[in-house]
């Protein structure tokens, strides 16, 4: 090692997970919180000798981009935290990025990971190719596989036409200032740690940043630096939504507790704060942190007494503020007195591994609204993390399946899609899209039934729906959900074990799928599995690029056509995006 430590550096184009990308003497290195073109001054993160790449953050910007803004967030500020001499909190590292770049920088990934893992050719991207690819930074989800590469690139330049989409433009900026403003408060989960400890119980001694001269107390409400243990002390949260800052965590003594999940429906109803205990404390006193934190969060929640005057991130003052800005946001079909009411905190005890909850005050779920539908979800189970991502999903998703959407083309270049007539029924008698009265459809990884509602309305009770989900206490609250649709059958069990059940069965074929696998994507085995089932169409929804990339030349591989592509900036101020694309058979496959 030759102690090398800081390094000045040009940075090149973005790669996927939130990097740019550079060189130093051959070696690649991803440095944090930059823009491309900029020249910066970094300190290396991970720089051992035999390591293919590098890492590094900006501490300093010698010639900054026009796109460069003042970061909103002190804690996740680079710079400011490098001048402190401690690390920046993560979740939020395009702050310093004018909303317009961030979303342009995000395009420019999602185009490089489908030329690179699906041959396809958005017409859009950085211009240096090498310098993405170099390292393997592509989410470990590997190179191009021999299928892969022996597909030549096709175009793809009819899709993406109107870029990645921002879902947050009419939210008035944080006072007033401009645009760069809107994308604050759009989370209604948020986890947080805990000073003093790791999420294994063990205490922390001394400072919690390596390197900060200034100690942390611990029990204090916090978050961790990215790819590290350290945890830094926190008070708001500007990402995260009205009520969850409302709950003011950061005034709590949390001793005793490890990790920390807060859910805050987007439709005003009962937060629910679930609470991971030191394994290293005896029962009694792990229930006895419950007992007193639950206790003082009943006097944070909105609506209580002594939250009126609360200065909330968004810049409202009190409830009252709080529950306009929530009947604001909320969706026309859930706005109205429900939005407009707070409720008191739920509590329960969680554990991390298995997922189990123990209340102890309120219930262990909160009440969420989407696409005219009420959902239950358990605590710890998934729900879409963006106040408007369950409407803007799902009304993506039917608009592809109904045929309402715009026609995008075709990237596969292998034309057709199936045969079908313009409606896309084989059999021309003029139904709409691939939804239609009778229609038999499945709803893959369905979590609490988000689209498996919406799918079950447009079949009607002539049709049937397939909801498929791994998750315990999830699929009980999927059934919960739709206990009245009788057409709706839910299974519990992984994707792969129904699919390989099914083929071969009687009236196997689907007429539509809809697939929103976790973040590792569907894989090999199930993207091949349905594609023997001969769906009519896929509708792919993905918060990955890599993996949703890797999946759709899987498809490609088997002569499927990536029809049609939108991508949604549900995660603003971070490197992440949606997806949602309608995949169709090519002719002849």
């Amino acid at each position: 090692m030759n102690n090398l430590q800081t390094l000045t550096l040009t940075l090149g184009p973005v790669a996927h997970g939130g990097h740019c990308v550079a060189r130093h003497e051959g070696r690649v290195i991803f440095v944090r919180h930059g823009i491309p073109g900029e020249v910066v001054r970094v300190a290396l993160t991970e720089h051992d000798d035999d390591a293919s790449f590098w890492r590094a953050d900006v501490t300093d910007v010698l010639e900054a981009s026009a796109d460069r803004v003042p970061h909103f967030w002190a804690e996740a500020d680079a710079l400011k935290a490098a001048a402190a001499g401690r690390l920046p909190v993560g979740g939020a590292e395009f702050g310093h990025i004018s909303r317009e770049r961030q979303r342009r920088l995000k395009a420019d990934v999602l185009a490089e990971q489908l030329r690179r893992l699906a041959g396809i050719d958005l017409g859009i991207g950085t211009g240096d190719r090498t310098g993405a690819r170099a390292g393997g930074g592509t989410g470990g989800t590997g190179g191009a596989d021999g299928e892969r590469a022996a597909r030549s690139e096709s175009s793809g330049s009819a899709l993406l036409t109107a870029g990645v989409e921002d879902v947050d433009s009419d939210r008035p900026a944080s006072g007033g200032a401009d645009a760069h403003g809107a994308g604050l408060g759009w989370r209604t989960r948020a986890g947080f740690a805990v000073t003093g400890t790791t999420d294994s119980g063990s205490a922390v001694s001394g400072p919690a940043v390596a390197g900060s001269a200034v100690p942390v107390a611990p029990g204090r409400l916090g978050m961790h630096a990215h790819r590290s243990e350290a945890v830094l002390p926190v008070r708001e949260m500007p990402l995260a939504s009205v009520d969850i800052n409302a709950l003011r965590l950061w005034e709590i003594d949390l001793s005793g507790i490890v990790r920390i999940e807060v859910s805050a429906p987007a439709n005003g109803s009962a937060p629910l704060v679930l609470l991971a205990t030191d394994p290293q404390l005896s029962a009694k006193a792990r229930g006895l942190a419950l007992k007193r934190i639950a206790s003082q969060l009943q006097h944070h929640a909105p609506g209580s007494p002594g939250t009126a005057g609360t200065q909330g991130t968004q810049g409202t003052q009190g409830t009252g503020a709080g529950a306009a800005a929530r009947a604001a946001d909320a969706p026309d079909s859930v706005a109205g007195p429900a939005a407009a009411t707070g409720s008191a905190v739920s509590v329960a005890g969680w554990e991390p591994g298995s997922g189990a909850l123990t209340p102890v005050n309120g219930r262990g779920w909160v009440s969420e609204s989407a696409a005219g539908h009420e959902f239950r979800v358990s605590g710890g189970g998934f729900w879409q993390i963006h106040r408007r991502a369950p409407e803007v999903l799902t009304g993506a998703a039917m608009d592809f399946l109904t045929g309402e959407a715009d026609g995008a083309g075709s990237a596969g270049g292998r034309g057709g899609t199936d045969g079908a007539d313009a409606s896309g029924r084989p059999d021309g008698r003029g139904k709409t899209g691939y939804l239609f009265p009778g229609a038999a459809v499945a709803d893959l990884y369905a979590g609490a039934g988000l689209f498996t509602a919406s799918l079950a309305d447009a079949v009607g009770p002539s049709g049937s729906v397939l909801s498929v989900e791994g998750s315990v206490s999830t699929s009980k609250d999927a059934r919960k959900n739709l206990h009245a649709a009788a057409h709706v059958e839910i299974q519990r069990d992984r994707v792969e074990r129904v699919l390989q059940a099914r083929r071969g069965q009687p009236n196997s074929r689907f007429d539509a799928v809809v697939l929103d696998p976790p973040r590792a994507g569907a894989g090999k085995t199930v993207v091949r599995q349905l594609i023997a089932l001969a769906p009519r169409a896929v509708v792919y929804v993905s918060c990955d690029p890599a993996s949703f990339a890797r999946d759709v030349g899987y498809f490609r591989a088997a002569g499927w056509n990536l029809s049609k592509l939108r991508a949604f900036d549900l995660y603003p101020h971070t490197h992440h995006l949606e997806t949602v694309a309608l995949l169709t058979p090519g002719a002849g496959s």
